[in-house]
């Protein structure tokens, strides 16, 4: 039996030492998924709208990844409410958005020429998409300036899925900065 040895990258010889629950200690500088997509790949974009959704229960976001080989992940909401509101995030919508206003989303790298692939449109009432399934309902406060929601394992939108928003409260002004990366599946853990 022949044993596996890792040694050090710079010609030392030195070989990597291993706990006995048989973890390599290591002394790393690392850098988030996120900080990688953006710095290294500049695939990390921003999403900026306003919307006063009309009435309780209107969709007012719509998002689709159209890029076939990678997957879309929110990470983080900005949120702007004029008054206390509510907001549900669903997933896997179906159907063709009616009433929707384009937003380009912005990349995150200045100067590079790159664009997210997907189709992004905010509006008051958005029509012809089918529920999804709830993934989170989260409330803002009113009077505490912009509120960041951070979903810390990423809300995972795979090529030709959806995620859409629904306002709670309804008629009530939302400024919204949504920050979304592309991320091939084969690049995880």
């Amino acid at each position: 039996m022949t044993d596996t040895v890792i040694r050090d990258g710079t010609g030392t010889g030195s070989r990597a030492r291993i706990g006995s629950d048989n973890r390599i200690f290591s002394d790393a500088v690392t850098a988030s998924r996120l900080h990688i997509s953006n710095h290294v790949y500049q695939d990390a974009y921003t999403a900026v709208f306003e919307v006063t959704p009309g009435s309780p229960g209107n969709l007012f976001f719509y998002l689709e990844n159209s890029n076939q080989s990678k997957d879309l992940i929110v990470w983080t909401l900005g949120v702007r409410p004029a008054a206390e509101e509510g907001i549900e995030i669903r997933l896997g919508a179906t159907g063709t958005p009616v009433d929707g206003t384009p937003v380009a989303p912005a990349n995150r790298t200045a100067g590079t020429g790159r664009t997210g692939q997907a189709t992004v449109e905010y509006g008051t009432n958005i029509t012809g998409i089918s529920n999804g399934k709830l993934a989170n309902r989260i409330y803002f406060p009113s009077g505490q300036g912009s509120v960041d929601w951070e979903c810390p394992c990423g809300l995972v939108v795979p090529a030709n899925e959806t995620l859409t928003m629904y306002a709670v409260n309804g008629s009530i002004k939302l400024n919204i900065d949504m920050l979304f990366e592309f991320h091939k599946p084969e690049n995880t853990l």
